[in-house]
C-alpha cells in the first residue's frame, strides 16, 4: 500500500496507480478524481482519501499514527517536507519512502542552503541567489549596494507554491515578519524547474535529470497572485552549457545533502545562466508533466523513486531514451478563485472536459476536480487544466481558452 501525503496527492496517485500500486491519499482537498483513482487502484468503493489537517493534529502526540495498514509506504508531496513532527510520526507508523527526515531538516535551514549555494559557486562557478537571513542583514547588504533598480523579495521557507512570496517594501518590513522569513534578490528571467532522481552505489551519488519545465507563475488567465505557482509546460530548451549547469547543480545538491529519490530545484533562467532559487526535497508539481513528456508508459517515476530509495545500485537505474520523437508538448494550469467571495463548484464544468486520469495523456482534460457541492473559498484553487500540442505557445493558447470557458461558466452560475 502506498500512502501519498501532502497538500495535493492526486498527480502522484495517478502515476502510481498506472504502475499497479494500491494507493491512498492524505491531502487538503480530497478531490473527486483523487478518490476515483484510489478506488480504482484498490478495486473498492471504500474511502481511501483522508484529511491532512487531521493527520497533522494526530501526529503531534509524537506516537505512531493509527489507522494505516501494516507495511504502508509513505510518499511525500508539497507542503509537508518541513513539518518535522509529522514526518517523524509517519516514519514511526510505516516506511517513509522519501528524502531522509534529517536531510529535509537541513534543507529547512536557510544558513545551510546558503552554504550549499556558496559551495556550488566554488565548485562549479555557477552563481545563485543569496539568501539574506534577517532583516538587519538584508538592509546592511542592501545599503552597501544602494542600487535603486534592484528589487528583492521576502518569503517563508515554510511556504508552498509561492503563496508567501512578496516584494520587499519598507512599509512591509516595518511590521514583524514571521519566523523563517528570508530575503532574496529578484532577477528577471524565466522561472523553470528541474526534476531529478538520485541514487547511491556504495558511497557514490549518481543523479539523473529527468526533465525541465517552464513554470507558470502569477498568470492572469489563472487569476493567480503575482508570485503564485499556477502551472508547468514541457519542452523548455536550454543551451548545452546551461543544461550542463542544471545537471551539475542537481548532482551537487544531492551529494551535499545525501538526497535519495526524486527531488526538484527551481531556477530563474536568462541569457547569463541558470540561477537556483529553491530546493524541493520531494515530488514537485511538475512531476506529471515530465512523466507525460519524457517517459510516457516506458518508465514510471514512482517506480524509479522507490528503486532509488531502496538502494538499487545507480548503474541499474537507467533512463530510457526519450521516444517522444514528435516532441509533443504537455502543460497544465491551475485555476484560482480570484473573487473575494466563495462559490459552489458548478457541476456543469465536468460536462465540458473529461478527467485526466481516465483519458489519453494528449487529450485536453481537467484534474484536481472538487467533489459535488464543494465550496471554493476566495483565493483557493478551483481545478487544474491539462493540454498538449506541438509547441509551448499552442499549449498555452489551449490552456488560456479552456480557462476562459470555465470562468465564463462559473460566472453564469
Amino acid at each position: 500500500m502506498i500512502t501519498i501525503v501532502g497538500a495535493s496527492g492526486r498527480q502522484i496517485a495517478e502515476i502510481a496507480e498506472k504502475a499497479g500500486y494500491r494507493c491512498q491519499v492524505v491531502d487538503l482537498f480530497g478531490d473527486r478524481d483523487t478518490r476515483l483513482i484510489c478506488n480504482r487502484s484498490q478495486q473498492s468503493d471504500s474511502s481511501f482519501v483522508f484529511d491532512l489537517q487531521q493527520l497533522s493534529e494526530e501526529s503531534q502526540s509524537g506516537q505512531p499514527i493509527t489507522g494505516f495498514e501494516d507495511g504502508t509506504e509513505f510518499l511525500i508531496t508539497g507542503g509537508v517536507e518541513r513539518r518535522s513532527g509529522l514526518l517523524d510520526a509517519l516514519s514511526q507508523t510505516g516506511a517513509l519512502r522519501s528524502v531522509s527526515v534529517e536531510s529535509m531538516s537541513e534543507l529547512g535551514d536557510p544558513g545551510k542552503i546558503n552554504q550549499c549555494f556558496n559551495q556550488l559557486k566554488t565548485e562549479t562557478g555557477i552563481s545563485s541567489f543569496e539568501l539574506f537571513l534577517s532583516e538587519d542583514e538584508f538592509w546592511s547588504r542592501h545599503d552597501e549596494t544602494d542600487d535603486p533598480f534592484e528589487e528583492f523579495i521576502h518569503k517563508s521557507l515554510n511556504g508552498c507554491g509561492g503563496q508567501s512570496v512578496k516584494l520587499v517594501d519598507r512599509s512591509t518590513l516595518a511590521l514583524r515578519l514571521p519566523a523563517g522569513t528570508v530575503f532574496q534578490k529578484r532577477l528577471s528571467g524565466t522561472p523553470i524547474s528541474a526534476l531529478y532522481c538520485s541514487s547511491f552505489a556504495e558511497s557514490e551519488c549518481n543523479v539523473s535529470t529527468l526533465g525541465v519545465t517552464q513554470q507558470l507563475v502569477g498568470e492572469s488567465f489563472c487569476i493567480a497572485s503575482p508570485f503564485q505557482y499556477c502551472g508547468s509546460v514541457s519542452g523548455y530548451q536550454l543551451t548545452p552549457e546551461h543544461q550542463s549547469n542544471v545537471d551539475a547543480i542537481g548532482q551537487s545538491i544531492a551529494s551535499r545533502f545525501g538526497l535519495r529519490g526524486v527531488f526538484g530545484v527551481d531556477f530563474i533562467h536568462n541569457a547569463n545562466g541558470v540561477y537556483p532559487v529553491d530546493i524541493n526535497p520531494r515530488f514537485t508539481a511538475s512531476t506529471e508533466i515530465i512523466q507525460r513528456a519524457e517517459f510516457g508508459d516506458r518508465l514510471n517515476i514512482v517506480d524509479l523513486h522507490l528503486a532509488a530509495i531502496a538502494g538499487t545500485p545507480s548503474q541499474i537505474i537507467s533512463l530510457p531514451e526519450n521516444s517522444n520523437k514528435a516532441q509533443i508538448v504537455f502543460g497544465k494550469a491551475v485555476l484560482f478563485n480570484g473573487h473575494d467571495q466563495a462559490f459552489v463548484f458548478p457541476e456543469s464544468v465536468i460536462d465540458m472536459f473529461p478527467m485526466s486520469f481516465d483519458v489519453d495523456a494528449k487529450a485536453t482534460s481537467i484534474a484536481d476536480v472538487p467533489v459535488p457541492q464543494s465550496l471554493i473559498a476566495a483565493g483557493a484553487p478551483i481545478l487544474s487544466l491539462m493540454a498538449s500540442g506541438e509547441s509551448a505557445s499552442e499549449v498555452r493558447d489551449k490552456l488560456e481558452h479552456c480557462a476562459f470557458e470555465i470562468y465564463k461558466l462559473i460566472a453564469a452560475n
